[in-house]
């Protein structure tokens, strides 16, 4: 019982962190759009610089 209880636990979890990941990835890419949408509208300067940290930032996370 206590093998099989395990298991189950660790799908579960696996598919949580899948999951949480997918959503962490489409937030990151959600704010790289609306940082372009505002730099093109706003700051062409700063777009370079925003695609940057966001990438940065998926480093972060994804290492």
């Amino acid at each position: 019982m206590k093998t099989s209880e395990n298991k189950q636990q660790r799908l579960i979890i696996q598919k949580y962190l899948i999951f949480n990941d997918l959503i962490a990835f489409l937030f990151l890419c959600f704010l790289l759009f609306w940082g372009a949408k505002i730099g093109l509208i706003t700051y062409p300067r700063y777009i370079e610089s925003q695609g940057v940290a966001a990438m940065q930032l998926l480093f972060y996370f994804y290492r």
